[in-house]
């Protein structure tokens, strides 16, 4: 039988364990960010800025040194601020244009006096993309580049390229390109560049090589560094020509979490896009990372290795032994929403696909009014259980019959048009949101918002390191499991330990404590006998805050 073990005198002396490992998100009260080349049309309708929204009135302040630009912002529960920056090529940008170049002071420092969410916009005529901006707290050391290959159209030729931002004075930032570097830096070879506080920098690939692909780069710093990847402009997939037999082509961003908060397995729900399919990239952090797609063993690759799916067929689940970070890609344009035969509609844009371990309960979002623009959506995945969640949507309930249930799993998705604008979707149950727009040749996409708790221990265990983190080593004997699963951990020292389990809807299944154990291995038998089928959560969390996440699937 399932135990809970709720005693009060262990509940007091872990109020600060608690406390301590409370989920980091998209929410804080200081950023840094940036913006890399865009290669799009007329620069006379460029956009590069930031949407900021949060749960309580904010005040906040924007700056970016080196560029003398500094703006006050107020924000409103529900709301979102919308902060231009410069973007005029000609004159004052915050574009970077040049790749191996340190932009002393040209990172975008934001910072508040409550919790607030920042969006960022990268728009230019015909070429835009958009990212979730992650706060100085839910970053961290440990980075792999999600990206695309060169675009050799001959005479503006484009490339992959990922670019970062100190956040402290005298940060080492060690970089191991997949493939060679616009400055000549040869593949696989590492190479350091020094970053002072708000600091920018931007790696580009060689542009003139169509096999040249940045995707699976290792970053690594010693302080926390907020990193960013994506493309110039690219099409996909490579060397598509859109419906009218034009090469057409999009901006790439995205900001990318430490490895420490990659799932082992995500649902990705097709764009309401038109007729040709979305391509999806895993990219791996360790060796021997088995790829399973809808069940399906498909491949093992290493340690920065990546595996790629030209199309998806509807709704897809994706699975592995180890972390992954995964990259859903709108296709080059193609045909409007109803009508493929119709003048090309939409066009690459990037989003991150987060482990479902990582969704929410409540976004603040933001359709751009740009007039590009025409068709704005929003992809929902939530748990379809023995309590469905209830999601409000601009608190109008979005009804059941919106949403579709996902094969072979325990949850549905729902793809639901909106207008431009500002929009709230919430739910007392976590559910995933990605946000997306198109309009003729362009695109943008981006994810809602999002929990950064920390998963695993990849960022500690895969450094060169002889530190031994304070909790390590924890797996499950089987899993998926049918009655019964073993569940073992290490300690590196003598500490408090709690253990969590809990559902997909987020109910406590069984609570332990322990006010001390010692150094060593440690286990904890889970009987699934009155667990139903379906995904449940091991939240382990120590006395020092050292916090891991464990994901069981019982079978039946």
């Amino acid at each position: 039988m399932l135990r809970r073990a709720f005693l009060l005198v262990a509940l007091l002396m872990f109020t600060y364990v608690a406390a301590n490992a409370q989920s980091n998100s998209n929410f804080g009260r200081e950023f840094y960010v940036a913006f890399a080349q865009n290669q799009g049309g007329s620069e006379s309708s460029n956009f590069m800025g930031l949407f900021i929204t949060s749960r309580v009135k904010a005040n906040g302040h924007v700056d970016i040194p080196l560029l003398n630009f500094s703006q006050d912002f107020i924000t409103l529960p529900g709301l979102v601020s919308v902060i231009p920056l410069p973007s005029d090529v000609a004159g004052s940008t915050v574009e970077m244009l040049v790749s191996g170049a340190v932009y002393s002071g040209g990172g975008v420092h934001v910072t508040a006096d409550q919790d607030i969410a920042v969006f960022g916009m990268n728009h230019k005529e015909w070429s835009s993309d958009a990212f979730m901006a992650l706060p100085v707290g839910s970053i961290g050391k440990t980075y792999r580049s999600i990206n695309f290959p060169s675009s050799a159209f001959i005479g503006s030729e484009t490339a992959g390229e990922f670019w970062m931002v100190g956040t402290e004075n005298n940060t080492t930032v060690s970089i191991t390109p997949n493939a060679a570097t616009a400055g000549g830096s040869p593949a696989h070879k590492l190479f350091q560049v020094q970053l002072n506080k708000g600091d920018a920098y931007m790696i580009q690939g060689n542009k003139f090589d169509s096999l040249n692909d940045m995707t699976g780069s290792l970053i690594t710093s010693d302080k926390p560094l907020a990193f960013f990847s994506g493309h110039q402009r690219t099409q996909i997939p490579a060397d598509a020509v859109d419906s009218d037999g034009a090469v057409s082509r999009d901006h790439l961003c995205e900001q990318i979490p430490d490895e420490s908060a990659w799932g082992d397995s995500v649902i990705v729900i097709p764009f309401k896009s038109s007729a040709k399919p979305d391509l999806v990239r895993i990219v791996a952090a360790v060796d021997g990372t088995e790829i399973r797609v809808n069940g399906v063993v498909q491949s093992t690759i290493g340690a920065g290795g990546f595996y790629q799916i030209t199309a998806i067929a509807g709704p897809t689940l994706i699975s592995s032994n180890h972390p992954i970070l995964v990259g859903q890609y709108m296709h080059t344009s193609w045909g409007d929403l109803n009508d493929p035969s119709h003048p090309a509609y939409g066009d690459p844009a990037l989003a991150l696909v987060l482990p479902v371990e990582q969704f929410s309960t409540d976004y603040t979002v933001i359709a751009d009014q740009n007039s590009a623009f025409t068709g704005n959506f929003v992809n929902i995945v939530a748990a379809a259980g023995e309590l469905p969640a209830l999601i409000y949507l601009d608190s109008v309930l979005i009804p059941s019959s919106s949403f579709q249930s996902i094969p072979n799993s325990v949850y549905k998705y729902a793809q639901i048009a909106i207008q431009q604008g500002t929009h709230h979707l919430t739910s007392a149950q976590r559910f995933g949101l990605t946000v997306y727009a198109l309009g003729p040749v362009d695109s943008y996409a981006y994810t809602g918002g999002a929990l950064v708790t920390p998963l695993n221990s990849l960022a500690v265990t895969s450094a060169a390191s002889s530190h031994v983190p304070d909790l390590y080593n924890v797996q499950a004997a089987n899993n998926p499991f049918g009655s019964r699963t073993l569940v073992s951990y290490a300690l590196s020292s003598p500490q408090g330990v709690r253990l969590e389990l809990t559902d997909e809807a987020g109910r406590v299944r069984l609570f332990e404590m322990h006010g001390r154990l010692e150094a060593g291995a440690h286990a904890l038998a889970i009987d699934g006998t009155d667990l139903a089928a379906g995904c449940y959560f091991l939240r382990i969390t120590t006395s020092t805050g050292a916090s891991d996440v464990l994901k069981l699937v019982k079978s039946y």
